[in-house]
């Protein structure tokens, strides 16, 4: 289960001294509202109190989300160590916060939006995480940008679907031109988050681009109609959180559409990615899975007690290795 950082929880905890929650849940709702009107962050985040409403209640699974996205991008790809980092459409920091969490040796990081209230808060809060780097915080419409400063990592955390289709396509052939190692796009779980990131998919393999996750290949994209690809990250809930949320639950499932990029093949085995729950039953193990040759899906017996115990073992968004790991089979 997801957790922002202690550093940052504790910063928002500062923050919100002092500031009634019920002001912060009417400026939420608000914000919430606006993003379904298909109106984008300049329209929603208007002061620093609406930023930190929508860190208090976004933030976490956002996080989450992106986070996850980052570790399957280094199961993929193998051990990285990007040194630089670019997070443009930063927003109050988030996916700089989850590369920090996961990339501890970071050197330098860049963080870029044209929102004020956000790249307050994102100063402060990624402030709390980077000591040992350096940061710099630009105000600018990435939407104007001709071309980005390069860094080996670049971060586009639910920037795309703010954008028309066309827009989204174009600026993602610009940050994967600035990307010395890897770009990585997260967006919602939505039909509408995935097809944008289905083009962008399309555009940047034409730009050479490798794809190390979620996608195991290159190959045309199996999900057509009706069907989308989406993970799910479950994030624990602060009382805070809750409260402002009006929400019962102690944690809440985000639903996100990812891919990461890679300049180098990822050195990957042949596999497959589950892209479903599994299906459990007395006979034994069904994952609905996607692959070089499409959607399948995998089936293991009781029988088969190696095979099935693994299969038991995986998760919607795991990847099933055609060889069955020893540390696995045997435990």
């Amino acid at each position: 289960m997801s957790l922002l950082p202690s550093a940052v929880r504790s910063r928002l905890l500062d923050l919100g001294k002092g500031v009634k929650r019920a002001d912060l849940a009417s400026r939420s709702d608000r914000i919430t509202q606006t993003y379904k009107n298909k109106r984008n962050s300049s329209a929603a985040m208007l002061s620093t109190e609406d930023a930190l409403a929508y860190a208090m209640t976004r933030m976490p699974a956002t996080f989450g989300a992106t986070a996850k996205a980052l570790q399957a991008l280094v199961d993929a790809a193998g051990p990285l160590s990007p040194a630089t980092l670019l997070d443009v459409g930063c927003g109050p920091g988030t996916a700089t916060i989850a590369a920090v969490d996961i990339f501890p040796d970071l050197q330098n990081v860049v963080l870029m939006d044209r929102n004020g209230p956000f790249l307050t808060l994102a100063n402060d809060l990624v402030g709390s995480v980077v000591a040992d780097a350096q940061m710099s915080v630009i105000n600018q419409d990435i939407t104007r940008n001709e071309t980005f400063p390069t860094a080996d990592l670049v971060i586009a955390s639910y920037v795309m679907v703010e954008l028309d289709p066309a827009l989204a396509s174009v600026l993602a052939k610009k940050l994967w031109a600035a990307s010395a190692q890897a770009l990585v796009l997260v967006e919602p779980g939505t039909p509408e988050g995935f097809r944008r990131l289905q083009d962008i998919r399309t555009a940047l393999i034409s730009e050479g681009a490798t794809v190390a996750a979620p996608c195991t290949h290159e190959n045309t994209c199996p999900m057509t109609g009706e069907n989308w690809c989406r993970f799910m990250a479950r994030v624990q809930r602060s009382r805070d959180h809750r409260m402002l949320k009006q929400a019962a639950l102690a944690y809440e499932d985000e639903p996100f559409a990812y891919l990461a990029l890679v300049r180098n093949p990822a050195s990957r085995r042949e596999n497959h990615r589950i892209v479903a729950s599994s299906t459990i039953t007395k006979i034994g193990v069904s994952l609905p899975a996607c692959g070089k040759a499409g959607l399948e899906t995998l089936h293991a017996s009781k029988r088969d007690v190696k095979k099935h115990k693994y299969f038991k073992r995986l998760e919607w968004g795991d990847t099933v290795e055609n060889l069955i790991p020893e540390t696995l089979a045997e435990g």
